[in-house]
């Protein structure tokens, strides 16, 4: 099968167990407004500009068959509603400016880039995590990957929102080692607000799987003035003791790194204002989920 794949990251330590390799699939069916990956967001290939770095050679330009470069003489500049992601512009630009954010893929060219490191994830008790965007997006494509991952004994994650009908999840549960959940908010109105849809689905996906014997780890974004108080972090723990089968909580502070992605793309980042929550806050927020008896990464 074909699918969407917008990075393939190596020796990753932060997604799950061991040595990994992390494999991006792009689109996603949320809109929060701190996304930290906006090139994930389409379901569909795209070209990030970054104009700092271009140094006016005109190679783009030259090459882009729907005109979507204007050079200028000294430097391109970019018309986006031109351009239709085909890429040629970002394997022959040499300074970087243009980058290809997502190209197809078949599960064996996939599979490929993994096996470079089956012996990383042998030593180290690692694997193969998933995330995007949102994964599940391309459940067939992720599955038929799962499946291959799983006849060579490679240990699997799963970063989502889980905010897809139970079907989707039910499908490919008994290929996932590891399902690592976002959790933002349990108020269903101001989880509207922040990320453009509701957390019901969510919710109730991560209680199906946990009741279901899954093993999860409930990853919560610490984000200020949004969620980063007492009040919505003793209701997220409340519901994570309440599954009763959640290994941990993984605490994630906010940063605001994304910003040159946004302008890569052409789109503002809502963001950009917001400072990190403060290791006393981050401490305190641990703290009360220790309280409730939880293990807290």
């Amino acid at each position: 099968m074909k699918g969407i794949v917008f990075n393939i990251q190596r020796f990753c330590t932060d997604d799950g167990p061991g040595i990994r390799t992390t494999v991006f699939l792009k689109g996603c069916n949320m809109s929060c407004f701190l996304c930290h990956n906006p090139e994930s967001l389409e379901l569909k290939p795209q070209i990030q500009f970054f104009e700092s770095l271009c140094i006016g050679c005109g190679i783009c330009a030259a090459l882009c068959p729907m005109h979507a470069q204007d050079f200028t003489g000294k430097k391109t500049g970019f018309r986006r509603e031109c351009c239709r992601g085909c890429g040629l512009c970002a394997e022959k630009c040499p300074a970087g400016a243009l980058v290809a954010a997502g190209s197809e893929m078949d599960t064996a060219q996939v599979m490929a880039e993994i096996g470079r490191d089956a012996q990383f994830y042998e030593n180290s008790g690692g694997g193969v995590t998933f995330s995007g965007g949102e994964p599940l997006l391309q459940r067939d494509f992720l599955k038929e990957i799962l499946v291959c991952c799983r006849e060579r004994g490679y240990h699997t994650a799963l970063e989502s929102a889980l905010n897809v009908p139970w079907e989707a999840v039910e499908d490919l549960r008994g290929c996932v080692s590891l399902f690592l959940a976002d959790v933002k908010l349990i108020d269903e109105e101001r989880h509207r607000a922040a990320t453009g849809g509701s957390n019901r689905r969510i919710l109730e996906n991560i209680t199906r799987l946990a009741r279901g014997g899954s093993e999860i780890i409930v990853r919560i974004p610490i984000i200020p003035s949004v969620n980063a108080n007492a009040a919505d972090m003793a209701a997220i723990a409340d519901f994570v003791r309440g599954t009763g089968g959640i290994r941990a909580v993984e605490l994630m502070p906010y940063h605001a790194m994304a910003q040159e992605k946004y302008t890569s793309l052409g789109r503002v980042y809502a963001g950009a204002a917001l400072a990190p929550p403060s290791d006393e806050c981050m401490q305190e927020i641990a703290e009360l989920f220790r309280a409730r008896g939880l293990n807290v990464l």
